[in-house]
């Protein structure tokens, strides 16, 4: 990094597998490190993430609202900054943009499954798997990722409210299934995890 006069820098931590196929982005081969001028449209991003660092120490409650945000537009920035892909690439890019969008919509649905999202994005089981075939994760995968995301961050900002409830919140069928899937993915359990922020 290079300046030719003072700076600020705010390092924005995001899940590297998540962001990487929500920007259509290949991590093996797609450029990690970019020059790029905060200007124009950038230089609203690097505003918001400047921004946002200064309020965590000031309202950290309001800054943790922000941070679902805040992880899709650094997905943007990689949009922005990543290689242009060939025109026959971007359909399938959309298509996939789409379908994550729906996942997160309807996250808290426990009854959410491939059968239901297929069907609400206008594609077969076939074609909607085949749409997560070059990431890092299959279309199940991505959900219950993201839903554990979702209870991570409600077991942050909401240290009152029961295990039992947060699973349901994240889209969890019942308890067990949430412990056993949030293990899987973290490490570790949602109370010890809970534990390091309270």
């Amino acid at each position: 990094m290079r300046a030719d006069g003072p700076y600020e820098q705010v390092v924005v931590q995001v899940g590297a597998d998540r962001a990487f196929a929500l920007a259509g982005m290949d991590r093996t081969t797609d450029i990690l490190a970019t020059p790029m001028e905060c200007s124009g449209v950038l230089s609203a991003v690097s505003a918001f993430f400047t921004q946002l660092a200064h309020y965590q120490a000031d309202d950290p409650v309001a800054a943790a609202r922000l941070e679902p945000h805040a992880a899709s537009l650094a997905v943007s920035l990689l949009r922005l900054t990543s290689p242009l892909r060939p025109p026959a690439e971007i359909p399938a890019l959309l298509r996939r943009d789409q379908v994550i969008a729906y996942i997160h919509a309807h996250l808290t649905d426990p009854d959410l499954d491939a059968d239901r999202i297929a069907d609400a994005v206008r594609l077969s089981r076939r074609s909607l798997y085949r749409l997560f075939h070059d990431t890092d994760y299959t279309l199940m995968d991505y959900l219950r990722r993201a839903r554990v995301e979702a209870a991570q961050n409600l077991l942050r900002n909401h240290p009152t409210k029961s295990i039992s409830h947060i699973s349901r919140e994240a889209g969890f069928n019942d308890e067990r299934s949430f412990y056993r899937t949030f293990r899987t993915i973290t490490g570790m359990t949602p109370n010890d995890y809970r534990e390091q922020f309270h």
